[in-house]
């Protein structure tokens, strides 16, 4: 009989020790956008319905700046030295969701996160003032 209770009590432990939850931290995702200081992100590719409307030549693109601190630049390549050309505001990242808000003084832009890599970043849009799929890439030697 007590052998059986020790086989009984090896089994149900062996079991039991299977079936531990086991938690797994929430990783941020918004130092990719910044490296922790800034990083510039060009707009590769302005998608809609299998289209891409970005301009053909790099030099013409748009670029975008996001700072640790938040806040957030859109500027066209050929206008950086000119300070009335950029939009500035702000960002927000939601690592649980994989959303970005990005804050502007005309209205909120809210894209979902669908491709997340170190040299590019792929959002698409879920409610705000833009329409369009953003395919953004790190800033590249014109």
């Amino acid at each position: 009989m007590a052998g059986k209770w020790i086989l009984f009590m090896v089994i149900f432990i062996s079991i039991s020790s299977c079936h531990r939850i086991i938690e797994t931290e929430e990783v941020n995702i918004a130092p990719a956008f910044h490296d922790n200081s800034s990083k510039v992100w060009m707009i590769d590719k302005i998608m809609k319905d299998n289209k891409n409307y970005a301009p053909i030549l790099r030099q013409e693109r748009d670029l975008f700046v996001f700072y640790s601190t938040g806040k957030c630049l859109l500027t066209p390549i050929d206008s950086l030295s000119k300070s009335s050309a950029h939009a500035y505001g702000r960002f927000l990242v939601n690592s649980a969701e994989k959303e970005i808000r990005i804050i502007y003084k005309d209205g909120d832009w809210i894209f979902k996160i669908t491709t997340f890599e170190d040299n590019e970043i792929v959002l698409k849009p879920v409610r705000g003032s833009y329409k369009y799929d953003l395919h953004l890439i790190s800033f590249p030697e014109l």
